[in-house]
């Protein structure tokens, strides 16, 4: 509440178009590439995410290390997450 002309009033939010998913969206869009998204640190939901191999792929093999990488940066109290989709890949198919 506030006094205005010595009447009490409800005070009322407003963001004026300036809430908090645009402010994130323009952040993202002003520091990321356009193969990679940056977040700020201060601003990032997690500081390591591990993204394992794709079922199937010649890299598959590393994949016995994932978990392992995941449980030690948890015993050291970083902020981790585990992508777990491994029907998916982050490497860009090629042109032929």
């Amino acid at each position: 509440m506030y006094v205005e002309q010595n009447e009490l009033k409800p005070m009322v939010m407003g963001c004026f178009g300036l809430g908090l998913s645009r402010i994130l969206m323009l952040t993202v869009e002003i520091l990321s590439k356009n193969n990679e998204i940056r977040w700020p640190v201060k601003l990032a939901p997690y500081t390591v995410c591990i993204i394992p191999p794709k079922a199937g792929s010649k890299e598959e093999g590393a994949s016995n290390y994932v978990e392992r990488l995941f449980e030690i940066l948890c015993k050291r109290d970083i902020d981790v997450i585990l992508d777990d989709r491994t029907d998916f890949t982050i490497v860009k198919d090629q042109a032929p």
